[in-house]
């Protein structure tokens, strides 16, 4: 039986609506890959330019910071930077002993409670020397403390034992430079001294009626009385 007219013609519609498909398919992967490039795209820009203003910030504060710690501090009118700092108040900051190649650091130390013997000590500086707090300071007129650790720690006091009177020890200090020379170098007794003699050795920390610098580490660094006396180094301001 013939089929109506209508019919033939639904079915040339289907036919070729079938044969356009994969050409739609092809046009929709198109147009949706040129989205997807084009929101890729505007990602990287955003993040690009987002990296640009970071980086011109981080300039400009690194440029305010160096301007701010380069402003000179204003000192008194007709008065050197080294004078505005008074001798009580110019802190040591360098140790320099030619004779046995020592050049080290300065920090402040002070004393602590020592829980095994319930004493008060005096603390040492790890990789550097310690400047007793409470003693003088360079070009102050009084006894400027120093010690270290002779083993251990650095050791920077290990080749103490080797000066010899008159060999030059240099202080860098707030107010410049400060030179001594060695005048006595004397061993006390520390774990088997008496009262007496722990009180004449806590005397070498006291105020002096004159400048000079003296230098304390334990001695000997080994052997069986390690620890068990102190090594005292005098100098006194060249002229």
């Amino acid at each position: 039986m013939p089929q109506p007219p209508q019919f033939k013609t639904l079915r040339r519609r289907r036919f070729a609506y079938l044969l356009q498909l994969p050409q739609r398919a092809t046009r929709w992967r198109t147009l949706i890959g040129w989205r997807t490039a084009s929101y890729i795209a505007f990602i990287i820009c955003t993040v690009l330019v987002l990296y640009i203003i970071l980086q011109m910030v981080t300039i400009r504060m690194h440029q305010i910071a160096t301007a701010v710690a380069t402003v000179p501090t204003q000192q008194p009118t007709g008065v050197a930077q080294s004078e505005a700092i008074s001798a009580e108040n110019a802190l040591p900051r360098r140790l320099q002993i030619p004779a046995i190649a020592l050049d080290a650091t300065i920090i402040p130390v002070g004393w602590y409670l020592n829980p095994a013997t319930n004493e008060t000590e005096w603390e040492v500086a790890r990789y550097a020397v310690g400047h007793h707090q409470d003693s003088g300071r360079p070009g102050g007129g009084s006894n400027i403390v120093l010690s270290s650790h002779v083993a251990g720690y650095g050791r920077l006091f290990a080749d103490l034992d080797k000066l010899h009177r008159g060999d030059r020890i240099t202080i860098i200090s707030d107010t410049g430079t400060h030179t001594y020379a060695v005048t006595n170098i004397t061993y006390v007794a520390s774990e088997s001294a008496n009262s007496a003699e722990h009180i004449a050795n806590m005397a070498l920390l006291d105020p002096t009626p004159n400048e000079q610098v003296t230098l304390i580490t334990c001695w000997p660094a080994r052997g069986e009385q390690r620890f068990t006396q102190r090594l005292i180094v005098v100098a006194t301001p060249i002229p």
